[in-house]
């Protein structure tokens, strides 16, 4: 399993290979990382609602 911050790195990588390939691959990834994985669904939602909070 990895640690989150391993996640977080992934994703903040210059190489866009490096991140993950598309839209469900980030919160699947924080989903795996956390002891007790969480509702991927709800993983989106949350990310989905800061990406738009930034975009205001």
């Amino acid at each position: 399993m990895p640690s989150t911050s391993t996640v977080v790195t992934r994703a903040l990588a210059i190489d866009p290979a490096q991140r993950p390939a598309d839209g469900t691959g980030l919160p699947a990834a924080l989903a795996a990382a956390q002891p007790t994985p969480p509702d991927p669904a709800a993983v989106h939602d949350q990310i989905t609602r800061g990406w738009q909070t930034l975009a205001l």
